[in-house]
């Protein structure tokens, strides 16, 4: 066997290790695009603001309560509801009435959300407040 153009038999990988590479790149690709998402200007902010909340927020109450710039906020809203973590409900209303809540997929990430913040924080995080 010439040495510069062939493997001797033992050393070749195995088909299934190619499978391996091609699911751990999958799962690499799809973490990065979780961090990608949640790493959004203001995104992290605005799903613990409405997780933490038992009630829906409205659109300017978010705004008003959180500082962000209005485009922003209807992005990242908007971002929120194509990926099931918020509802939105619009009312057929004068002035237009738009109420955005959690769904059960965004409060089952709440707890995550709240440990993050607290080893952030540490100390300084109030345990009431949660």
């Amino acid at each position: 066997m010439d040495e510069m153009t062939s493997e001797p038999e033992h050393q070749k990988e195995p088909t299934m290790a190619v499978k391996t590479d091609e699911k751990t790149k999958a799962m690499v690709e799809k973490k990065q695009e979780m961090f990608d998402f949640f790493s959004k200007s203001h995104m992290m902010l605005i799903a613990s603001t409405v997780a933490a909340s038992q009630s829906p927020w409205r659109f300017n109450e978010l705004r008003d309560e959180l500082e962000i710039p209005r485009t922003t906020l209807s992005a990242r809203l908007s971002d929120l509801v194509e990926q099931d973590l918020v509802t939105r409900r619009s009312y057929d209303e004068i002035p237009p009435h738009v109420e955005y809540e959690a769904t059960r997929k965004l409060r089952e990430v709440k707890p995550v959300i709240i440990e993050f913040i607290v080893w952030w924080l540490g100390d300084d995080y109030p345990l009431e407040t949660n």
